[in-house]
């Protein structure tokens, strides 16, 4: 993977950087909202902006169609970055 460069790629280093610490840490067996808490803190702790449990619109043709509960939304800027998803900026915006 190195020399490839895509969007975000310092910001989804990080994620992955604060997961796998997370992951070291706890290791395997908790429950998902313990993760999520932890994930959560570490981004943070590591000056980034990381909001759990965010409602966004679902838009379609600019038409708001439903909404989507983030598990986590992390640097949102024009996109959010979603530790369970990644957001087309065109299908969604802050809800």
């Amino acid at each position: 993977m190195e020399g490839i460069q895509y969007p975000e790629a310092s910001l989804t280093h990080e994620i992955i950087g604060a997961a796998m610490e997370v992951h070291r840490i706890f290791g395997p067996g908790l429950l998902k909202i313990i993760y999520q808490a932890a994930l959560e803190f570490e981004l943070q702790a590591r000056g980034l902006h990381a909001d759990s449990q965010r409602t966004l619109n679902v838009k379609y043709k600019d038409r708001m169609i439903g909404k989507f509960k983030a598990d986590l939304v992390v640097e949102e800027k024009d996109h959010p970055t979603n530790a369970q998803y990644y957001k087309i900026p065109q299908f969604a915006d802050r809800g």
